[in-house]
């Protein structure tokens, strides 16, 4: 532990987090913010409003009906319209301001504190009598409206866009056939505080200096171009657009993309609503309304955020840390921890993170955490009765599946669990990981005897067996496959060659270092130089149009456990080789473990920024939202998956808040999520490369 040529202080960040208001009145069609931070909302079924977050209706002529939009205006007070009626907020008082013979659809008030108002077909104005003026009819369909300065109103129409000009006003028209205008159809408008004219079409957004220069989404990636139904913006620079498929939030010349179900009750946004700070977000959908809130995070308070998730939904039994089932989308409170393929390697990675937390922080809640969930994966190894042979899972009476005849999941022979048989290389190397830093770093001398002795049986198992787990029924395991014979001479591994070679290294130089019994060694010198793994290992990933992640995980795990251990420079220089050529292809992902592994083993430069950003991308919350990214107009897609035989994806990952959430060996390369909400990882994604990050001195908080 200590400072790294990469190492990266980090002060405190934006993080978002938000909360839904799914409403009974359905589709919100309009929002507003006054002063005091109150929310106005416009339904289907009269005019609600959210304070301290609470809801409720209010009382009004009209209450029961369809409200069309409802706005703030500088005076603190609330405008809002039902068909051709337009209401006023005052003192809490609700008045009843101007009556028309038109719906009235759109509002807004210049600098002068006049309000001006259009229906599909007029531009309206209210005096400062209060009476009513018809100033203008508009060409084709009024659709919005905003004003800058003393009298100067701009209306978005299916004629494009519309400013009133001139001593005597008339209509000064921005139309495709004059003008680089994206398209006739403007469904959205707004006037920054410069004049400049941003607005929103079926084609796209963009923006106008008011005279005659256009800059929109054919010329910069910054500017959407999916349809936009509304547009609004903060007081420091960010922008925001509603669309059909959710909210693209454009600042400082890049954009991000929000939608349901992680941010949205659903993707069509049809009005939004933004503190000056843009601190509090309101969004309005055809299902309700999200209240999207930034506040100031660290990313030891984010890792401390994620270990209190863990502890509190995801540790079943024993000590087992994995995925949380969810039998209610989406939430927490009622579901259960799953009981998995691979319990060890998951909870062999919070061990490897409470480990690495202790030494840098001496903290004891951690290293108890950290015991209880070791001596959960130490029952792994010993519930099997089969000497050096671990259990993949262990379930109890009560527990999903217990005693339904399944081969599988043989009786432990105590008889107070069944244990899942079928032991694989994931498994193995998690244990392999997650022991030897505990270890290193955890365990007193009690401790270390245990590890130690399991550490040996497992491996005196994979020795006796030919290099293989060999399960109950006396067969060998599928996977579980270390042995020269098939790694080097039978094709069928091809793809498992390098990757299960440095696995097995790491396993014998970790039971040498443990032990120092001179028998590992031996085996391990004896596949080095007799059976060429070290060079298995300097070109160990096959490159397969980043399809599949499972070995990339394992690689990099086995990779960081051997070259802890492993001092000799000529073997070194092999591992290195292929650590260097694995890490360049996988650069691309942002992976922010893989990212700080290759750092802290290299000492080389490691995309520190970008692992550092995807570790504050990552949300709050890590359920599995149902996710359609694949809708996207800005997505560029690879085609090299048909030669592989799969679906097509992206050609590079979305940001950790945008794509799917999964842990670190699925493909992040998948834009679309449909586990409906029902699943959420542990917080360990976050953990793991944050608490390796700060004990390598990779990262340092301000």
């Amino acid at each position: 532990m200590g400072r790294n040529i990469n190492t990266l202080k980090v002060g405190k960040f934006i993080q978002r987090s938000r909360k839904f208001f799914e409403e009974s009145q359905g589709a919100i069609h309009s929002l507003s913010l006054d002063k005091d931070g109150v929310l106005y909302a416009a339904t289907n079924n009269g005019l609600i409003k959210i304070s301290n977050d609470k809801t409720a209706s209010l009382s009004f002529e009209d209450e029961g009906k369809k409200v069309n939009f409802v706005y703030c205006d500088r005076d603190n007070k609330i405008c809002f319209a039902v068909e051709n009626k337009l209401y006023l907020i005052d003192n809490n008082k609700v008045q009843l301001i101007a009556t028309i013979d038109e719906d009235i659809i759109s509002i807004s008030q210049d600098e002068n504190k006049t309000l001006w108002f259009i229906s599909k077909e007029h531009l309206y104005k209210i005096n400062s009598d209060n009476t009513v003026s018809n100033t203008r009819s508009i060409d084709g369909v009024g659709q919005c409206l905003d004003t800058y300065g003393d009298g100067k109103v701009f209306v978005g129409s299916s004629h494009g866009i519309l400013a009133l000009v001139g001593k005597r006003p008339h209509w000064s028209s921005f139309i495709p056939y004059t003008t680089n205008i994206l398209s006739n159809d403007v469904r959205a408008i707004y006037v920054d505080s410069v004049g400049q004219i941003i607005y929103g079409t079926d084609k796209g957004a963009g923006m106008h200096d008011n005279k005659s220069y256009w800059f929109d989404c054919r010329h910069s990636s910054a500017f959407t171009k999916e349809k936009v139904n509304c547009i609004a913006a903060d007081k420091v620079g960010g922008r925001y657009y509603g669309t059909d498929i959710g909210i693209i939030y454009q600042r400082d010349g890049s954009y991000s993309h929000w939608s349901s179900r992680r941010w949205l009750p659903c993707d069509k946004v049809n009005s939004i609503a933004v503190s000056d700070d843009g601190k509090d977000l309101w969004v309005a959908t055809d299902c309700g309304i999200s209240n999207i809130k930034s506040c100031e995070m660290t990313l030891l308070e984010k890792a401390e955020h994620f270990q209190k998730l863990v502890e509190k939904y995801h540790v079943r039994k024993d000590g087992f840390v994995t995925i949380r089932e969810l039998y209610e989308a989406e939430n927490m409170d009622n579901g259960y921890v799953e009981i998995s393929d691979n319990d060890g390697l998951w909870t062999a990675n919070y061990v490897a993170a409470l480990a690495l937390k202790y030494a840098v922080t001496k903290d004891e809640e951690a290293l108890k955490c950290a015991r209880r969930s070791m001596y959960a994966m130490l029952k792994l190894t010993q519930i099997t009765n089969i000497p050096g042979f671990t259990a993949r899972a262990i379930r109890y009476e009560g527990e999903e599946g217990f005693g339904d005849g399944n081969k599988e999941w043989p009786l432990a022979y105590d008889g107070s669990c069944e244990w899942k048989c079928e032991t694989s290389s994931d498994e193995m190397t998690g244990h392999f990981f997650g022991f030897s830093l505990y270890y290193d770093l955890c365990a007193d001398d009690k401790e270390k005897e245990i590890i130690r002795n399991a550490i040996c049986g497992i491996i005196d198992h994979i020795i006796d067996n030919d290099y293989r787990l060999v399960d109950h029924d006396g067969l060998p395991t599928t996977w579980a496959m270390w042995s020269p014979k098939s790694l080097n001479y039978d094709n069928k591994w091809g793809f498992e060659k390098g990757t299960n070679s440095m696995e097995i290294m790491a396993f014998l130089l970790t039971a040498y270092h443990m032990s120092g019994n001179e028998r590992y060694y031996n085996e391990y010198k004896d596949l080095v130089q007799n059976h060429h793994y070290a060079m298995n290992i300097a070109h160990h990933k096959i490159e397969e149009a980043h399809v599949c992640h499972i070995d990339d995980n394992l690689c990099f795990l086995s990779v960081y456990t051997l070259l802890r251990y492993e001092k000799n420079p000529d073997i070194r220089s092999l591992i290195y080789m292929g650590l260097e050529h694995h890490w360049s292809y996988e650069r691309i992902e942002r992976c922010p473990l893989w990212n700080l592994m290759y750092g802290a083993l290299t000492g080389k430069t490691c995309d520190i920024d970008t692992a550092v950003q995807s570790l504050i991308e990552l949300p709050l919350d890590l359920i599995h939202y149902t996710i359609e990214n694949s809708r996207r107009k800005d997505l560029i897609w690879d085609t090299e998956q048909s030669a592989w035989d799969e679906d097509p994806q992206l050609l590079r990952p979305l940001p950790y808040d945008e794509k799917p959430i999964n842990k670190y060996d699925y493909n992040p390369f998948r834009p679309d999520c449909h586990s409906a909400g029902l699943r959420a990882e542990d917080g360990t994604m976050f953990m793991l490369p944050y608490w390796l990050g700060r004990y390598e001195g990779l990262i340092e908080e301000q």
